[in-house]
């Protein structure tokens, strides 16, 4: 013990390193921008911005006796970290030195908080930005009056248990929430649906949401595209049945295929962002519902901060096919369905 005292006063003072001490409570002080991003899928810049608009909400929580000793930064690291993970809540609890059922209910809250912004951010274009919407399809693909593009996908969700356990199982066998969500050119989602079921299919929640009536009674402007699991109106564009019968309609449904990458690129981004929507989410329907509103409030709000996306690789057109049309279980109208948009397509079809 001597000798080691011993050498220890012959140190030289400026042979040690002063390393900066480090707010652990504080992931922005812990963390360079590139570790940061990494760890929470936003530079700090972004996180910063995010934080300035739930941290009052977060404060008034926390001062109502929830997690006192957890401050609002953290609470809202903690939730990101879920997010950018898809990991156990244990796991995330282990890194910020907080137990399993404290992160539980920290994700939740928090998740509420995000998710309340969704009136903000997700929501239908104004007139300008139907516009503009309009020009770039029409320009990239020759189909007027597009306003965006429609599309299902499904979150794996952890089973619900109890009578209603199978209507949360899918056509492809497991546990899921079959989430409807409509995006612009610019990769924004203008509308999420995240309520239905995994066996529910994709024209019935169509049918039951709020932007199919507020097109139909002509509260937005426009029409979007869907593939062969809606049924065709005057409002919701889907491709002809394939094969084609004439060459005019194979050049129209690719047209419609082109427009629909759009949607695919954004369900990409929007998972590769938050890998949590990939893996399962642990937590009952309601609570994932809320988890999956709250990353497509992230997934805009990053969109509009320019927010850098994980893995991202550009799409190479040149191998895009007619599959992505088809890729969902086709809709089967009843015997009283009338498609009502067999003439606006019909008329379509003439400029191809």
């Amino acid at each position: 013990m001597e000798d080691a005292l011993d050498v220890l006063e012959n140190v030289e003072p400026n042979e040690y390193v002063r390393r900066p001490m480090k707010d652990r409570m504080n992931p922005l002080s812990q963390y360079d921008d590139t570790e940061f991003y990494i760890r929470f899928r936003l530079k700090k810049d972004g996180f910063q911005y995010i934080f300035s608009l739930v941290e009052n909400q977060l404060k008034e929580r926390r001062g109502r006796g929830r997690f006192p000793s957890v401050p609002p930064i953290m609470q809202l690291a903690v939730t990101l970290r879920y997010y950018a993970t898809g990991g156990f809540q244990s796991t995330t609890g282990d890194l910020f030195g907080l137990h399993q059922s404290t992160v539980s209910r920290l994700i939740k809250i928090t998740s509420e908080i995000i998710a309340s912004l969704a009136q903000d951010t997700i929501k239908t274009p104004s007139s300008e930005e139907s516009l503009k919407s309009n020009i770039f399809f029409m320009e990239y693909s020759s189909l007027p009056g597009v306003t965006g593009i429609v599309d299902g996908t499904h979150i794996w969700i952890q089973s619900p248990g109890g009578q209603t356990a199978e209507l949360y199982r899918n056509r492809k066998g497991w546990f899921s929430l079959n989430v409807q969500v409509v995006c612009n050119e610019k990769h924004k989602f203008l509308n999420v649906v995240a309520r239905w079921p995994g066996s529910v299919h994709d024209s019935r929640i169509w049918k039951n949401s709020k932007i199919c009536r507020d097109l139909e009674e002509g509260r937005l402007q426009g029409v979007l595209l869907g593939d062969s699991a809606y049924p065709l109106s005057k409002q919701l564009l889907v491709p002809f049945d394939y094969p084609c019968s004439t060459a005019q309609h194979g050049r129209f449904n690719r047209a419609l295929c082109r427009c629909r990458v759009f949607i695919e690129q954004t369900i990409g981004i929007w998972k590769r962002r938050f890998p949590v929507l990939s893996y399962k989410v642990r937590k009952s329907p309601e609570n994932a519902a809320v988890v999956i509103v709250a990353t497509a409030v992230l997934h805009n709000l990053c969109t509009d901060l320019n927010q850098p996306v994980p893995g991202d690789d550009p799409i190479n057109e040149a191998e895009l096919n007619l599959n992505n049309l088809y890729d969902d279980e086709p809709f089967t109208p009843d015997e009283d369905f009338v498609f009502t948009g067999n003439e606006i397509r019909d008329a379509l079809v003439e400029r191809f």
